[in-house]
């Protein structure tokens, strides 16, 4: 994974992610979290570290998620 670059607002870190991820851009991820190849982040999300968004994950719009590690689906 690298480092995401995109910070802002609604990011601390560490984040972590892996390459064809898709985050959209009002979600919020507040480190450390670590984003798998080939997960997505809905609009307005909210993911609250230590957390674990594992390969081919997918959080809907407005989920919350806090000190979880996901798996596919």
């Amino acid at each position: 994974g690298e480092e995401w670059a995109r910070r802002g607002a609604g990011h601390s870190g560490p984040i972590v992610v892996g390459d064809g991820h898709a985050i959209a851009p009002s979600a919020r991820l507040l480190g450390p979290v670590v984003v798998h190849p080939q997960a997505s982040i809905g609009e307005h999300a909210t993911i609250v570290g230590p957390a674990v968004i594992g390969p081919g994950a997918a959080l809907d719009a407005g989920a919350v998620v806090a000190h979880a590690l996901l798996g596919p689906g």
